[in-house]
């Protein structure tokens, strides 16, 4: 895993690295990728999906998002320190809708 702690989080006052005490479907989060030229970049992303592993020795949270921006979804574990959450922004009826759906056909 590469350390993305020294990346300062994207521009707005809501955004932190912890998430809120309970994540729910629709929940606003970016994700840092790295460009071509190694350049660190905040992705929004739509939480799609909420679901606890369990597993022997204890649990863990994971999280299915979605992109709007390239249509890609993907699953991640928590914690992972390559998300920060919008504490001020959730989508809800249609957008998070069509995200659901849009996911589900790729």
């Amino acid at each position: 895993m590469v350390a993305t702690e020294h990346i300062e989080l994207p521009a707005g006052e809501s955004w932190r690295r912890e998430p809120p005490a309970s994540i729910k479907e629709g929940q606003v989060v970016a994700t840092v990728h790295f460009d071509p030229r190694g350049q660190p970049a905040w992705y929004d992303a739509i939480v799609i999906r909420v679901q606890t592993r369990k597993y022997n020795h204890g649990a863990q949270d994971m999280l299915h998002l979605y992109f709007p921006e390239d249509g890609h979804d993907d699953w991640y574990s928590l914690p992972d320190r390559s998300i920060a959450f919008d504490h001020g922004n959730k989508v809800t009826g249609k957008p998070l809708k069509e995200a659901k759906a849009a996911a589900a056909e790729a």
